[in-house]
């Protein structure tokens, strides 16, 4: 597993938040409950709020709905109602089924098991990312295998062991604690660590309201002949022989084809005068010219998109790929160091 993210979840329960606090204690996620049941009416009543305020102190952001169905047709309309619930907003982190009810308990693993494929799937055919959320025992015994691997794990078993026990699968999430203290909450709440790196496998597939990187098109260039700066005559050298061709021209005494033109003129100000004879005669006698790009690092960091630092630097997402040997720009990591070339200033 990648190193651990530290995260909240967060309800009602947990009343006025400060998000500022949470974000500057450290914390680089939360999940927020949008409500519970089949009806829209109940909605968490801090939602809203709470989604705008982390949004704004930097936090990325995800969702859980509780379960009270008993059937796949109910757990299949609380989907429903968990979507319109978080209509118009956008999730770096799952979208959760929160299966634990004690109303459920005497339900068969059978349907247990169905309840989870309808919610997730429901979830998935509407394009977000889908996680189950239930405690150790539950997870160990009463969720299948199949729906374990089709969905991400989000794991409750408090402890203060470096990891859980009682559940043996593969998680996405670990909530660790339901008794941890935090800047900007009063009184206990659950506290987790995320092991995958949510926000660019999200941003990247383009789910949870957010677009997908697609990679720009390049046009297919025209076939043109190769001009080399400053070999006028075109011997594939740069010597006097250049210098005096461009010197006669621009003295009027001798007329440059289109290629020589190109050629002759150094500084591309589309012009052939005397600043171009001293270039070319610069260049004959060894001396370089001054490069016109330049290749930087650039190390990658959480939340960032090739198309992003592809706009940032003012570059093509494509170049940044063929140089780094990126064969899918939607799959770059944090912590990653890539070179761009960018034009010198």
């Amino acid at each position: 597993m990648t190193e651990a993210r530290k995260g909240l979840d967060i309800s009602r329960w947990q009343g006025d938040v400060n998000f500022y606090a949470i974000k500057k204690s450290g914390y680089d996620f939360v999940i927020l409950n949008a409500g519970y049941g089949r009806y829209i009416n109940q909605k968490d009543q801090y939602f809203e709020t709470n989604y705008k305020q982390a949004k704004e102190a930097g936090l990325n952001v995800g969702a859980y709905w509780y379960s009270y169905a008993k059937t796949a047709s109910e757990a299949e309309q609380e989907a429903k109602t968990f979507l319109e619930a978080v209509k118009g907003k956008q999730f770096e982190y799952p979208l959760a089924f929160d299966i634990e009810d004690p109303s459920q308990s005497g339900l068969s693993n059978k349907t247990i098991n169905a309840m989870c494929k309808a919610f997730c799937s429901y979830l998935e055919k509407n394009g977000y990312y889908a996680m189950i959320y239930s405690f150790g025992g539950w997870l160990e015994n009463r969720i299948s295998a199949a729906n374990k691997k089709a969905y991400d794990i989000w794991l409750a078993e408090w402890t203060n062991a470096s990891q859980p026990s009682v559940y043996t699968g593969a998680y996405g999430i670990w909530q660790y604690s339901d008794n941890a203290r935090a800047s900007g909450i009063n009184g206990a709440v659950d506290a987790n660590r995320a092991y995958k790196d949510y926000p660019t496998i999200i941003k990247s597939a383009g789910l949870n309201g957010f677009e997908k990187i697609k990679m720009e098109e390049k046009k297919p260039e025209q076939p043109k002949k190769k001009v080399t700066k400053g070999d006028v005559n075109g011997d594939g050298k740069v010597n006097v022989t250049d210098v005096t061709i461009t010197s006669a021209a621009v003295k009027g005494k001798k007329t440059l084809n289109v290629e020589q033109k190109e050629a002759a003129d150094m500084n591309g100000d589309g012009k052939v005068n005397v600043a171009d004879v001293s270039a070319i005669s610069a260049k004959a006698k060894g001396v370089s010219e001054k490069p016109k790009t330049k290749i930087i690092k650039y190390t990658i960091r959480y939340g960032d998109t090739l198309i992003g630092i592809a706009k940032k630097f003012g570059v093509s997402v494509i170049d940044i790929a063929e140089l780094n040997g990126i064969k899918n720009v939607n799959k770059i990591l944090a912590g990653q160091v890539i070179e761009i070339k960018v034009k010198e200033d």
